[in-house]
């Protein structure tokens, strides 16, 4: 049995208004560039490196910025001014979309979904808070078509919401800080949130997506 041309229509149009058909985001790492695509609001360039000197001094990098397309190719590049450290790990997560992606120098990503301790939820005092069993983190919320905000974290540190030398992070969604063009961070988490982390000393990094009713 063979289709009528119109059948064929139908069906490929059905297929293209199928959610997920789109290209998946990629991230490549090209010399000194970051190169996320395709895109068409822009990706949030989040990373963490570490560099190790001569004296064995070990000197932390992150890196969080925002970059939109050029043109019409849907191609996103980040210039870092310098070559790419070895020890490195990198997230692009698309504005509109929320959809990321993973990449390292070594080609391999200690990626997880799932937080160290209570993860994702609320504080005492209703607020949204990201709580997880590290002594330093670096975090990335990225709220879809809204904004994103990160956050530097130390364990006993002022910033730390639970103000104890724990071992335990307690990172507060409304003391984050706005990246460019976005609204200063709500109290709590909504559905489709992204949130992200990075351990500085492993590199391990954990993201999550905010599903309904999670919270």
């Amino acid at each position: 049995m063979t289709r009528s041309r119109a059948q064929l229509t139908a069906l490929l149009a059905l297929l293209a208004a199928v959610p997920g058909t789109a290209d998946a985001l990629n991230l490549e790492i090209q010399g000194q560039l970051l190169v996320a695509s395709p895109t068409e609001a822009g990706v949030v360039f989040f990373g963490v490196s570490r560099e190790i000197a001569f004296d064995d001094v070990v000197t932390r990098r992150s890196t969080a910025e925002i970059r939109t397309p050029e043109d019409r190719s849907g191609i996103v590049r980040l210039d870092l001014g310098r070559p790419v450290a070895p020890a490195s790990v990198w997230v692009a997560v698309d504005l509109a979309t929320g959809d990321f992606a993973t990449v390292s120098p070594s080609g391999v990503v200690n990626q997880s979904d799932t937080f160290l301790g209570g993860g994702v939820g609320r504080a005492p005092s209703g607020n949204g808070v990201i709580s997880d069993l590290r002594a330093q983190a670096e975090f990335l919320v990225v709220r879809p078509a809204v904004g994103s905000w990160t956050l530097t974290l130390g364990d006993g540190s002022p910033e730390d919401a639970d103000g104890l030398a724990d071992g335990q992070l307690a990172a507060p969604l409304d003391q984050m800080i706005p990246l460019a063009g976005a609204p200063p961070p709500t109290l709590d988490f909504l559905t489709g949130d992204v949130v992200l982390l990075v351990d500085p000393r492993t590199l391990e990094i954990v993201v999550s997506r905010i599903a309904g009713g999670a919270l």
